[in-house]
């Protein structure tokens, strides 16, 4: 009896999702309530917490949020982002993937998620999108962090706006060559079919910096298209949030010597058919409509 009315009351289980959300959880334990809240106000489909080892008290207090039938948590013992998120990605069973990690800061309703999946409908080759920056050719985001270390905004093209319009939704987007997490939107069919994430790019335990940036990358040179659009998960809060924890604080120098070393092995990865790439971008851009709009008109925009 007991059981069958605590059926009654719990949300049914969806066995097939449109969305399937994914939070990268590591010892930011004080952002948890934030984020289920921006979760649950976006309604979203299915949420799946990787949780890879944190020691501050964030896995019991995901825990207190996780009570409906397509919520998950996932534990993992500090095999860090690319294994850590495959594994979720694997239980997940959306049609489509976000990914988030837990030092972000949700906007107050779920336009962000709604915007990224009518890009999806519109682009039925699009199979990666990025919510945050976008990146050229083989260039990584020292610049762009190091605005956030100086209390200014970064643009999502590190120093540049998003130029253009989508025609058929009107909202900012470009397609550019790669994107980092997050938010970090993929089409589950493309990510299955350019076989996943490459895991040579950390040991299990290390940062898998540029992880995101090779996707991409392989996306292009794999029939698929890798989009920019603007979701502000972070906001001027970031810089303090994100030393309270995560491997700012445990690991910084792994990290930071990760950082240092991805660019050159993408671009020789990647320098062969990078014309090519470039090609299928400027020719998929053409398409969209010229914006003058600066950056900094972008967030009200969004709001509205």
């Amino acid at each position: 009896m007991k059981r069958a009315k605590r059926a009654a009351r719990a949300f049914p289980y969806d066995e097939h999702p449109r969305l399937s959300l994914i939070v990268q959880s590591f010892n930011h334990v004080r952002n948890v309530d934030q984020i289920m809240r921006g979760l649950r106000q976006a309604e979203v489909d299915e949420i799946i917490i990787c949780e890879d080892g944190s020691i501050d008290g964030s896995r019991e207090r995901w825990a207190k949020h996780l009570k409906r039938r397509n919520d998950f948590v996932l534990l993992s013992n500090d095999l860090h982002e690319i294994r850590a998120s495959d594994r979720a990605i694997s239980l997940s069973r959306g049609e489509f993937i976000c990914m988030i990690q837990d030092d972000d800061l949700l906007p107050p309703d779920g336009r962000w998620i709604q915007r990224a999946l009518a890009l999806f409908d519109a682009y039925p080759s699009l199979g990666c999108l990025g919510g945050f920056m976008g990146f050229r050719q083989y260039t990584w985001m020292h610049e762009c962090f190091q605005n956030f270390e100086d209390g200014h905004e970064a643009s999502p093209v590190c120093d540049n706006p998003i130029p253009t319009i989508d025609p058929h939704t009107g909202f900012p987007f470009m397609f550019i060559e790669s994107v980092n997490i997050g938010p970090y939107f993929l089409r589950r069919s493309a990510f299955e079919a350019v076989g996943g994430w490459d895991f040579s790019y950390s040991e299990a335990g290390n940062p898998g910096m540029g992880y995101d940036h090779e996707l991409g990358f392989r996306m292009w040179s794999s029939g698929f298209k890798t989009g920019l659009y603007y979701a502000p998960l972070y906001d001027s809060t970031f810089n303090e949030l994100a030393r309270k924890g995560g491997t700012y604080l445990w690991g910084r120098e792994d990290r930071e010597r990760a950082a240092e070393t991805f660019p050159e092995r993408l671009r020789q990865r990647y320098q062969g058919v990078y014309a090519q790439i470039r090609q299928r971008v400027d020719e998929s851009n053409a398409l969209l409509i010229p914006s003058s709009a600066s950056y900094l008109e972008w967030p009200a925009r969004y709001r509205t």
